[in-house]
Formats: C-alpha cells, sequence, structure tokens
C-alpha cells in the first residue's frame, strides 16, 4: 500500500511516516499541497494523508485536484482544534474520515488497515467482474445493487476453500452462473465444470449422489 504524506510541519510528516514505514507501508510525503499534486502526477497513491490547513492550497483543494488525477485514491484529512466542521465538509467531498491532532497513531493504523481491507475486497470484486464479462461475453453484468456485490463477495471468499456449496434460488436468477464463477476463480480452474440437470436424474439416484448411502440399501 503506497501512502502520501502531506503537511507543511516537517515534524509531522516525519513522525508519520517514520509510524507507517515501520508498519511496512511505502509511504511517500509532500510538504505543500501543490507538491502533492504533482506527485500524483508521476505516482499513483493508496492513500493520501492531508493536513487540512495549509498555505495556497489547502487539503481539501489538494483533495479534489488529486482525485482528478485519481478518484482511486482514499483520503484522510487531519484538522486541528476548531477546524472540525471543515473537516466533515471535507468528508463530504469524497474524503474516508478525519483525525484530529495531535494524532492518536493507534486510531490512525486501524483507519489505514479498514481502508486497506475495503480497497482490496473492491479490487477483488473489480477482477471477478472482468472475468465474468470475459466468461460469459456480455460485457454488461451489472453488479452495482448492495445484494449483488454481496454475492460477489461471497463468490470470492469461498472460491478460495474446500468447501462444498449449496446454491439455491428461484428459475432464471443464475445459479449456474454463480457454480461456474466460483469454479473459475477456485485453484481447481483448470479442471472441467460439468453442469447435470438434477431433475433429469432418478430421485433416489440424485439422494444418494448428493447426500450418499449405505452399502446394500439399493
Amino acid at each position: 500500500m503506497h501512502i502520501l504524506i502531506v503537511d507543511d510541519e516537517e515534524a509531522q510528516r516525519t513522525l508519520l511516516a517514520g509510524f507507517l514505514e515501520k508498519k511496512d507501508y511505502t509511504v511517500t510525503t509532500a510538504a505543500s499541497g501543490k507538491e502533492a499534486i504533482e506527485k500524483n502526477r508521476t505516482a499513483g497513491f493508496d492513500l493520501a494523508i492531508l493536513d487540512l490547513k495549509m498555505p495556497e492550497i489547502d487539503g481539501v483543494e489538494a483533495m479534489a485536484k488529486m482525485k482528478e488525477i485519481d478518484p482511486e485514491t482514499d483520503f484522510i484529512i487531519l484538522t486541528g482544534y476548531g477546524t472540525v466542521e471543515s473537516a466533515v465538509e471535507a468528508m463530504k467531498l469524497g474524503a474516508y474520515d478525519y483525525l484530529n491532532k495531535p494524532i492518536n497513531l493507534d486510531e490512525l493504523e486501524l483507519m489505514i488497515e479498514r481502508i486497506h481491507e475495503e480497497q482490496t475486497v473492491h479490487r477483488e470484486l473489480e477482477v471477478l467482474r472482468e472475468e465474468i464479462e470475459e466468461e460469459f461475453e456480455t460485457g454488461s453484468f451489472v453488479a452495482e445493487s448492495k445484494g449483488m456485490k454481496e454475492v460477489l463477495g461471497f463468490i470470492s471468499r469461498v472460491a478460495k476453500s474446500d468447501s462444498t456449496v449449496l446454491i439455491h434460488g428461484e428459475s432464471g436468477t443464475g445459479k449456474e452462473m454463480v457454480a461456474r464463477l466460483i469454479h473459475k476463480a477456485s485453484n481447481r480452474q483448470n479442471n472441467r465444470f460439468i453442469p447435470i440437470s438434477c431433475a433429469a436424474l432418478p430421485e433416489t439416484l440424485l439422494e444418494s449422489e448428493l447426500f450418499g448411502y449405505e452399502r446394500g440399501a439399493f
């Protein structure tokens, strides 16, 4: 995870950079909003931590310009006493959250971990969406609703396990599509996916295949 720290106070930049580097994050620093924007033009950042009050270009303005360059970057705004309302306004404009100075480093670490986790899930969903579109060649798989995003997240998680999965739902809701996606995202993707019509199997045979049977039962 690449983090950009933007603060006109050198001591604050040094403190945060040292703390985050010890946590194995890649860290870049900038002493002004202008420098942050320039660095963002040549390097991508997963997260930018910006001081709200800076000369020339403040944290909110810098965030707006950086979002134009890379909309995927998340932002944490650092605010001093008496500027909380401005920080809340920054959140309305797209900041992930804000922290009051002096910074509680444990709180900062937890916030970054949460951002990292959410970004990881988002990227996994995007990869899965691309696989869906490639697999079915529709180019129009839509997963914007909360329910469908939960389904994609479930597919991503369950595909990594060796557990048996039961998919149920009404006719036409895409059960086989989900099964194919689980297979495609699993470590068994190089093996054949064999769909079977349960309706075409005798009831006793289907029951024994799904739940097993005792020797001599037939």
